[in-house]
């Protein structure tokens, strides 16, 4: 699969973020040559991955937290395009949902854009309460590796690919949008909260 992804690399909530066929197509990038950018590979897919819209990179952003000599996971969801769109960011229209301890995923999904949830995929029909994330332990496990390397930093937000090999790191933010887990949950979850990041003051 050809096609290549192009990223400012400040750039935050999938504004910045362009499809490109070939190298012929960077002129079309606005403001290419005033700031710097990161150029990727398009990413082959897991096929059940695939299966909730081919069109987008469906990927996880798993949050891992610091608690004192080991790293949890605090939080996991799911995000893909709704539309043919090729970007999954639920800032863009893309929808979410939570991923639960075994890798199922939990309740519905949720476009932040609109409010609107959806217990199947509008486009592909794929129910998500019968839907599994390929690879869970070798996702979980790949996550807190990562993260065991960065000795000061707190909380990182992991984007995860799936490939038919296994789980693929794509990158980690140090800002990975805390008010997500609230609005897919209807409630903050606080007790879990105040647990990894203190009571607010």
């Amino acid at each position: 699969m050809s096609g290549y992804f192009i990223k400012y690399i400040a750039g935050s909530l999938g504004t910045t973020v362009y499809y490109i066929e070939n190298y012929n197509d960077l002129i079309s990038i606005p403001r290419l040559k005033r700031y710097t950018w990161v150029l990727e590979k398009k990413v082959v897919q897991h096929p059940t991955m695939a299966s909730l819209n081919p069109n987008s990179i469906n990927t996880l952003r798993v949050v891992t937290v610091r608690n004192g000599t080991s790293i949890d996971i605090f939080e996991c969801w799911l995000k893909a395009s709704i539309g043919d769109s090729h970007t999954d960011n639920v800032h863009s229209g893309g929808v979410c949902i939570l991923v639960g301890e075994d890798g199922r995923l939990q309740g519905e999904a949720r476009q932040l854009l609109t409010g609107k949830a959806f217990s199947k995929h509008p486009l592909s029909g794929v129910k998500f309460s019968e839907f599994t994330v390929p690879f869970w332990d070798a996702v979980k496990d790949l996550v807190v590796n990562a993260h065991r390397h960065l000795y000061n930093v707190h909380s990182v937000g992991w984007d995860v690919a799936i490939t038919p090999y296994g789980p693929l790191l794509i990158e980690g933010n140090s800002k990975w949008d805390m008010r997500i887990v609230p609005q897919l949950l209807g409630e903050a979850p606080l007790e879990k909260y105040e647990k990894y990041f203190g009571k607010k003051k």
